[in-house]
């Protein structure tokens, strides 16, 4: 029986060059898709705190306002500069797309990120668009979510994961009686 949290050799490969990618210091910009849903926020929390654990400046820059419901997922540690649009994502040294198979799925965004000087890195579960956003892939149509890669992510590169990375600042999300 294979472990259950044994990350795929194909998924591993993916991730190490993913990884192998990523230069320390980096300047990083999160993205996902046009009204953003609990595993493209999820994610995007999950790994700002995961790479900036380990020396990332990371910001994310959403094509729609991050949605009041999972506000708290941002805590007071992950900075969203959405509404500063293409601007936050060209003052980024690369951006990192999450949750998305198809350019068209970043909106507004995505002028922008035909054009940027390095192509964006993807992690997502979906079957690949007609255009995707970028080159270098974490895809995997067999995982249940993006979170899932970031997990795996996670992993591969021997992170630890946090309270915080796993389950964000749920306490202040709930008002106390």
């Amino acid at each position: 029986m294979r472990d259950l949290l044994e990350v795929p050799a194909g998924r591993r490969a993916a991730i190490e060059r993913l990884l192998a990618d990523l230069v320390p210091g980096e300047r990083l910009a999160l993205s996902t898709h046009i009204n953003a849903d609990g595993d493209g926020c999820g994610s995007e929390v999950a790994l700002a705190r995961l790479l900036r654990a380990r020396g990332f400046t990371v910001w994310i820059v959403n094509p729609t306002p991050w949605p009041a419901m999972f506000r708290f997922l941002l805590g007071d540690d992950v900075q969203d500069r959405s509404a500063e649009g293409a601007s936050a994502l060209r003052a980024a040294d690369r951006l990192v797309v999450l949750d998305i198979s198809d350019v068209k799925r970043l909106g507004v965004l995505a002028d922008t990120v035909r054009k940027l000087p390095r192509p964006p890195l993807v992690i997502d579960h979906h079957l690949p668009g007609e255009e995707p956003p970028g080159t270098l892939h974490v895809t995997d149509i067999d995982a249940c979510a993006t979170g899932e890669l970031v997990f795996d992510l996670a992993q591969v590169a021997r992170w630890e994961i946090t309270a915080p990375i796993a389950t964000a600042p749920i306490e202040t999300a709930m008002p106390r009686s």
